[in-house]
């Protein structure tokens, strides 16, 4: 779905409309690469992601994180991505959400999926993931990342 007809999206759809176009339980897998950043408000839009899912399905996102070069820059990016954002929709964790949005983590890293980070910049990331919380708190404005990626699998009783 984008709002837009370019590349070629399979459904063109305002992000702003409510309900989306979409049935209730009807998709197996959802990615968000590089757009909720710009969603006015992210909560509602995840809820209705989540709606559209099947039990059991996924929530891929992409996003720039907040560290990254590029973030600040583009002046239509409204939601910044820290490590913990994806927290509060976690089950495991015990947050409660309006409209009980839960799913569960199935991964979540700083860097691209099979990014092919070599040599120095390796070192960095597995560093960045073994240790999120001691990364972002001292140094990811030293060694900024430009992107974190998630996989969350919908939880529906």
């Amino acid at each position: 779905m984008d709002s837009v007809s370019l590349p070629q999206p399979d459904v063109v759809h305002d992000f702003d409309v409510f309900p989306f176009p979409f049935a209730n339980n009807n998709s197996d897998e959802v990615k968000l690469f590089n757009s909720h950043k710009h969603f006015d408000d992210f909560l509602v839009k995840v809820r209705e992601l989540h709606r559209s899912l099947n039990p059991g399905g996924l929530l891929r996102v992409l996003s720039s994180h907040y560290s990254g070069p590029g973030v600040y820059r583009d002046p239509t990016h409204k939601v910044l991505f820290p490590w913990t954002t994806v927290g509060r929709f976690i089950a495991a964790l015990g947050y409660r959400t309006e409209g009980e949005v839960r799913f569960a983590m199935r991964r979540r890293m700083f860097g691209v999926p099979d990014g092919g980070t070599q040599g120095p910049g390796a070192l960095v990331k597995a560093f960045d993931n073994r240790y999120p919380d001691l990364y972002e708190r001292y140094f990811c404005w030293m060694m900024p990342a430009k992107a974190m990626y998630c996989e969350l699998e919908a939880i529906k009783d």
